[in-house]
């Protein structure tokens, strides 16, 4: 008598090994067979089935690939990111416009009362 939990785990360990489906199957169903075995490294509903485990520095690291970690987060840790780093960009913009206009006394007010005062920054 043959016991079942040993013919079941010969079935898939010849189904797990791809050096054994030569003798088994056709090349058809053996490349059927590999291509349902490899699994995807990103899932259709967007897991991903990477382990990452012993990098050293992991978190610094994660930090210096912005695209990859742009990825790897959620989409709305990136869309605030995105909005966030557009507002501070027009932000900055409008500081230097505003230090450069101080410095070069366009908005003294003795200067804006000025009938021929042709100002440095005009916008």
């Amino acid at each position: 008598m043959v016991n079942l939990d040993v013919e079941k785990h010969y079935k898939t360990s010849i189904i797990r090994d791809p050096s054994l489906w030569s003798s088994f199957f056709p090349r058809k169903i053996r490349s059927a067979l590999r291509r349902k075995l490899l699994r995807r490294t990103v899932a259709k509903h967007g897991n991903d089935h990477v382990i990452q485990i012993n990098i050293a520095e992991r978190k610094s690291r994660f930090l210096w690939d912005i695209f990859t970690t742009l990825v790897e987060l959620q989409w709305r840790w990136t869309l605030l990111l995105c909005i966030m780093v557009f507002l501070l960009t027009w932000f900055g913009f409008a500081f230097c416009w505003w230090l450069t206009a101080l410095t070069h006394g366009d908005l003294l007010p003795e200067n804006l009362n000025k009938a021929g005062y042709k100002p440095c920054v005009i916008g």
